[in-house]
């Protein structure tokens, strides 16, 4: 009996990290501009074009994050028209400035990505960097990460430039 105990535990242990290890290996990597994988299910960079979105749609994405605003010029016609198309959800979150790293935008990102059916996700703006300081916003507010590892989680993630006043702004909403 005692023998069954120390197994069942070990049972358990198994099959609750086994989706997590399969979902982390299984994060497909689709080429987009400086892609990168930020979390499990979520690939972060710059703008797809129409093979990359329909790569995306054939590895099982659901959801598509565009981050750029309405009047940047893209590389065809109607993305969210074209995502739509292919199966996949399109959100737009446009973010630009002292904008992407706002507590609402943080908040906003975290309800899409946290939506039931909303990952595998890609989230991308031109570059891949606004895609980082909006995640790093994201582990500041939402997530409760100290600033200094927020940022260092925002590079990781995409982010090329941490603005002054970002940084300074983390360190006042620590302090209070």
């Amino acid at each position: 009996m005692s023998n069954r105990r120390s197994v069942i535990p070990t049972i358990i242990v198994i099959l609750i990290a086994t989706p997590v290890a399969f979902a982390e290996e299984e994060t497909v990597v689709i080429d987009i501009p400086n892609a990168v994988v930020i979390a499990e299910g979520i690939l972060g960079g710059g703008q797809p074009d129409e093979a990359a979105l329909r790569r995306a749609a054939e590895a099982g994405y659901r959801t598509i994050v565009d981050m750029r605003l309405p009047g940047e010029e893209r590389p065809f016609e109607d993305e969210a028209a074209f995502v739509r198309s292919l199966g996949m959800e399109y959100v737009a979150l446009p973010v630009s400035g002292a904008d992407a790293y706002s507590e609402a935008n943080a908040r906003r990102l975290a309800e899409v990505l946290a939506g039931p059916s909303a990952l595998p996700a890609v989230v991308h703006c031109r570059s891949g960097n606004r895609v980082g300081v909006l995640f790093a916003a994201k582990a500041f507010y939402v997530d409760g990460i100290d600033g200094a590892e927020a940022i260092e989680l925002g590079k990781r993630a995409g982010a090329r430039r941490i603005s002054e006043e970002m940084e300074a702004s983390f360190r006042e909403d620590e302090d209070d």
